[in-house]
C-alpha cells in the first residue's frame, strides 16, 4: 500500500492510496477538475472509488466530476458502515468538525492506514497497528495567540481553527497515547496551516517526541500545500 498527499491545506485537498495492484481509492477531490485530473497523470482506469471526508469544498470540489467520468463517490460516515472496494475495506468512524465529518481506516495487501482531517479532537482508541497515519495538524495555539495579539488574523478564522481543526499538541497525545505505532512506517501532518503553524519544526518536533517517548524511530512527513 502506498499514500500520497496530493494536495493539502484549505486551498483544496486531494489525497490517494494506491494497492500493490495498482488499484488507486481517491480520499477527498477538493481541488479543480483540472488540478485532480493533472495530478492523476489523466488517467482514471485505476480508480476503482472515492470516499469524501466531509462537504467543504475544499474536501468534495471535484466530487461531481468524478461521478461523471463512471466513479463512485461515498459521502461521509452517514452513507455507509463498511465499503469494499476491492482491494481496499474502508471503515469510517466520525470526528469532531463544525460540520458532519468521517475519518476513515483503510486496509489493502495486509497494511492499513489511519486518515483523519478537519477535526478539533478524536476520542476514538484503536488497537490496530497502523502502517501508515494521516492525521490533520493544522496549528500551534502559541502562534495563534500571538497572532491574536497583533490582530494578524481574523477573529472568526482563529475560533474556527480552535474549535474545528487539531492543535499541534493534541496531534502529538492522540499518536502517542491512542495509536498503535508498533508497525507503523510513516506519519503525514495534512492540511498544515500556512501562517499559524512552522511545518518543518513541528515535523521534526513531533518526530523526535514520538521517539523519546516511544523508542520507536517513525518518519514524520509534512504534507505538501
Amino acid at each position: 500500500m502506498i499514500f500520497e498527499s496530493l494536495f493539502s491545506s484549505s486551498a483544496g485537498n486531494l489525497y490517494r492510496v494506491i494497492s500493490n495492484d495498482g488499484s488507486q481509492l481517491i480520499i477527498d477531490p477538493g481541488v479543480t477538475w483540472k488540478k485532480l485530473i493533472k495530478a492523476l497523470d489523466f488517467k482514471l482506469s485505476n480508480v476503482v472509488g472515492c470516499i469524501v471526508s466531509h462537504k467543504h469544498q475544499d474536501h468534495c470540489k471535484s466530487a461531481d466530476e468524478m461521478r461523471i467520468q463512471g466513479i463512485e463517490v461515498y459521502d461521509s460516515c452517514i452513507q455507509f458502515e463498511h465499503l469494499k472496494l476491492k482491494p481496499f475495506d474502508v471503515f469510517p468512524f466520525p470526528v469532531l468538525h463544525d460540520v458532519p465529518n468521517s475519518g476513515f481506516i483503510i486496509k489493502a495487501d495486509n497494511e492499513s492506514l489511519f486518515f483523519a482531517v478537519d477535526c478539533a479532537n478524536i476520542v476514538y482508541r484503536f488497537g490496530l497497528p497502523f502502517t501508515y497515519i494521516a492525521i490533520g495538524c493544522s496549528y500551534d495555539i502559541d502562534i495563534l495567540k500571538e497572532r491574536e495579539r497583533n490582530k494578524t488574523i481574523n477573529r472568526h478564522l482563529a475560533e474556527r481553527l480552535l474549535t474545528a481543526h487539531m492543535e499541534k499538541g493534541n496531534v502529538l497525545k492522540y499518536l502517542t497515547e491512542k495509536c498503535n505505532l508498533s508497525k507503523c512506517k510513516a506519519v503525514y501532518l495534512i492540511h498544515m496551516s500556512r501562517d499559524n503553524i512552522e511545518r518543518e519544526k513541528i515535523r521534526l518536533d513531533i518526530q523526535h517526541k514520538i521517539y523519546k517517548l516511544t523508542g520507536q524511530t517513525i518518519p514524520v512527513i509534512a504534507a505538501k500545500l
